[in-house]
């Protein structure tokens, strides 16, 4: 061994390390590790540990019963109730058994010698044991009508025709009937031992009979959605999982080539859902006055972001607000009617159809030129002659390259290849309101229109929550500021409508919004039920996010807001770049509890008559199929609302330590 000259050996043959210089021991063992983590945290004093293992009795009482009944004697298997049922019947065979006492069965109430009290509880003895005597045939006849009716249907278990074949219940069936009738108890409790291995495979399918939710997972999912659409609602999910990743992580990949897709997936939404013409009724007033407000935007604001970019869609914006203020009617879609001409029929004309006369007047169609001249070409409704369409068609793209060329030479290499994106962006856009305003064809429906009174299950509760809490947010933020507006007709108008709002249930906005409102409007005009339910939970839940943004508000320091006026920003400036942020960060705990909490009301659009999650699974429980399965669907929806409510409450998490700049009060 080398040492060093600082380590000076004993004569015992231990060695002297200067002060300071010692090596670094190892911590005791019982410190580090899992053992050190249990005596910190769990073991560290007599109460802990007495607490502990309290609470771990506690957790095995409660855990393990919910364990076995949802997962170890669960049944998943099998179209209908029929396995679950006979599970559940032999286990009740099992109890009836464990519960009868051949002694009590044996007691003489009349007997000498008894008290009063002692010949009363007797005689509720001896009768109780009677009554599971020959509770016990009745369930076993039970039991094998059952078997019979599900070996019939070939959905005997696997697990179940061994047990069969041993126990043979037909014949201990017959034993059993003569043993009661002859009130023989001995032979009867030899039977009853006979029978426990089918009490034992009973008792593991006592478990939850998932076949309820897996029977019913459309009705659940859905509603009553036409069948044969199904793909609309699954589509426009998948298209919910993209459209809202990049609004809620910044550092998603290709997120601002995302956010074009999800500024556009509520109408994308809207139509596979409804198949509803988008252009058609008032909407398509709404949604032609947008197109030309987003076509003044890059005029009326030269400090725009993208501001060359934007002046492409101004180009095209025109023709989409032309298009969808006049062309989109019950008209086809597209086709071609041929042009015709008025003739005289001739000798070899009538010679050739026995239905003409000579000399007849009569249509038929012109020459192959002057059918494609003259003949009516049918795009979007619009009925024109291909070659003024083709003369349209020819100018409108003759004038958006001239666009493109423009910005192209304003614009550098790098900045002209970005542009290159929005450009198919722009185009799909138009397509998809070109398509989706019109979709009556020639031939028929090209989505056909399925009503809102069709939705329910989870999409109805997601449509109702994800459109809440969208609307919410927003509006809840302008409630805010106009309660705090130093003018006086914007604050009393905020103040009022918050009031009121959060000073009555939110049933009662629902059924006002239900039942009240149409009575209010003109003769004729009325909302779809389920839009009217949107409202009402919109503004239901933004009365109480200003209230929650109104605090974050007011934590603010004063300071803030005279450093921010110091700056010579405007009002809107300053509340975008400066209060806001740091009033929203500060509330963030409080907005998605007020999301949580909007969400789970939801389950109240059962009161005006929407199949929403938790009304399928009552209606469920009243279907005759299926009366007594209540728990399975009550815990499937419990654990659909969970798994929701779980996901934003640690989305609130990952957002507070994402802007946690350092700076909290304690």
């Amino acid at each position: 061994m080398v040492m060093s000259e600082s380590q000076v050996p004993q004569d015992d043959g231990s060695i002297y390390y200067p002060p300071g210089q010692h090596p670094n021991l190892p911590p005791p063992p019982g410190t580090v590790g899992i053992i050190g983590w249990l005596r910190e945290n769990l073991f560290s004093s007599p109460v802990n540990a007495i607490a502990t293992l309290a609470t771990l009795v506690l957790l095995y009482l409660a855990v393990v019963p919910i364990v076995n009944w949802a997962v170890v004697d669960a049944v998943v298997s099998g179209p209908d109730r029929r396995v679950c049922d006979l599970g559940r019947t032999a286990t009740a065979l099992g109890e009836g058994i464990a519960s009868f006492s051949a002694a009590d069965y044996a007691l003489d109430p009349t007997a000498a010698g008894l008290s009063e009290s002692q010949a009363a509880k007797a005689r509720g003895d001896q009768r109780a044991a009677s009554s599971a005597f020959l509770g016990i045939e009745s369930t076993l006849g039970v039991f094998l009508d059952r078997y019979a009716a599900t070996e019939k249907a070939g959905l005997v278990p696997a697990s179940l025709e061994p047990v069969i074949a041993k126990v043979q219940p037909q014949q201990l069936a017959a034993q059993l009937h003569d043993a009661v009738a002859k009130k023989n108890v001995a032979a009867a409790e030899e039977i009853y031992g006979e029978l426990k291995p089918l009490t034992d495979w009973g008792s593991a399918y006592n478990g939850a009979c998932w076949v309820v939710v897996k029977s019913r997972v459309t009705l659940f999912l859905v509603g009553f959605y036409d069948r044969d659409q199904l793909w609309r609602p699954l589509l426009a999910f998948l298209g919910l999982l993209i459209a809202v990743p990049p609004l809620l992580f910044t550092g998603m990949p290709f997120r601002r080539r995302l956010m074009w897709f999800s500024a556009a997936y509520p109408l994308i939404a809207y139509y596979l859902l409804t198949g509803v013409a988008l252009a058609h009724g008032p909407l398509r007033l709404v949604l032609g006055a947008l197109v030309l407000a987003a076509a003044l935007v890059p005029f009326a604001w030269p400090g725009v972001p993208a501001r060359r970019r934007l002046l492409v869609f101004s180009y095209v914006a025109p023709v989409l607000a032309v298009v969808l203020f006049f062309a989109l009617g019950p008209e086809r879609v597209f086709g071609f009617e041929p042009a015709t001409i008025q003739a005289k029929v001739t000798d070899a004309m009538a010679a050739a159809d026995s239905s003409l006369n000579v000399g007849q007047v009569v249509s038929k169609p012109g020459g192959l030129l002057e059918q494609f001249l003259s003949g009516d070409l049918y795009v979007l409704g619009l009925p024109l002659s291909p070659l003024w369409w083709l003369i349209l068609i020819a100018s409108f793209a003759w004038g958006l390259v001239s666009v493109l060329r423009q910005a192209a030479r304003r614009a550098s290499e790098a900045e002209w290849r970005s542009r290159r994106p929005l450009v198919v962006v722009v185009a799909l856009l138009a397509g998809l309101i070109l398509f989706a305003g019109n979709q009556v064809n020639h031939d028929g429906v090209v989505m056909p229109t399925v009503g809102t009174d069709k939705w329910g299950g989870l999409l109805a509760t997601l449509i109702s929550g994800v459109v809440g809490i969208s609307a919410s947010l927003p509006i809840g933020i302008v409630l805010a500021l106009g309660r705090r507006s130093r003018l006086p007709v914007v604050r009393a108008l905020s103040i009022a409508f918050i009031e009121a709002v959060r000073g009555v249930p939110l049933i009662t906005v629902l059924f006002m919004s239900s039942v009240m409102l149409p009575l209010f409007l003109p003769e004729g005009v009325n909302f779809d039920k389920f839009l009217r339910a949107l409202i009402g939970v919109a503004l239901f839940a933004s009365a109480y996010m200003a209230e929650v943004v109104r605090g974050g508000l007011q934590a603010i320091p004063k300071g803030q807001y005279e450093a921010a006026d110091a700056l010579g920003l405007t009002y809107w400036k300053n509340m975008r770049l400066i209060i806001l942020p740091q009033a929203l960060k500060i509330v963030i705990p409080g907005i998605v509890n007020t999301f949580i909490g909007l969400f789970k009301d939801t389950t109240l659009l059962g009161i005006i008559g929407i199949l929403d999650l938790l009304q399928v699974a009552k209606s469920t429980n009243s279907d005759a199929n299926w009366i007594g399965f209540f728990q399975e669907t009550y815990v499937f929806v419990g654990l659909v609302f969970f798994s929701f409510c779980f996901t934003m409450s640690r989305y609130s998490i990952y957002l507070e330590k994402k802007l946690d700049t350092g700076h909290r009060r304690r």
